[in-house]
């Protein structure tokens, strides 16, 4: 038995999607014992098998309801990595256009960048940022 536990572990790997898909089977197994005890006709044992049976659906219940909680966390996090590059993207075409349409450039030192250790001309009409001294 402990070889088959064993062999059940390193199918399904220790992530919460695998803990879930695991208490699904035993909750799934318990709820099935619980039926075969309460329905075997010993004199009672009626009562702790609808009591298994409850406690196996409960479980089973508890992790579907995990992994579609998690199934809808991931494709969240997916639309949102989307959108964050779509901005992105959006927001460098716009600034190559600002920086394309800009006639005569008015540079500045970025007196801010002094404090990160970073040397950057930035323009004041365009945003247009540069670490070569574009005024030489």
């Amino acid at each position: 038995m402990e070889r088959l536990f064993h062999l059940l572990g390193q199918a399904i790997p220790d992530t919460a999607t695998g803990l879930g898909v695991k208490v699904l089977c035993v909750g799934l197994g318990a709820t099935a014992a619980g039926l075969a005890l309460g329905g075997s006709g010993i004199a009672g044992m009626a009562l702790p098998g609808v009591g298994v049976a409850a406690c196996g659906f409960a479980a089973s219940a508890l992790a579907i309801r995990v992994l579609i909680r998690e199934g809808r966390r991931k494709q969240a996090a997916r639309l949102e990595e989307q959108i964050r590059r779509e901005t992105e993207a959006m927001q460098a075409m716009e600034q190559r256009r600002r920086e394309k349409a800009c006639k005569g450039h008015e540079w500045s030192f970025d007196d801010y960048g002094l404090n990160i250790n970073a040397w950057r001309w930035i323009c004041g009409k365009c945003g247009a940022v540069t670490e070569e001294n574009p005024l030489r």
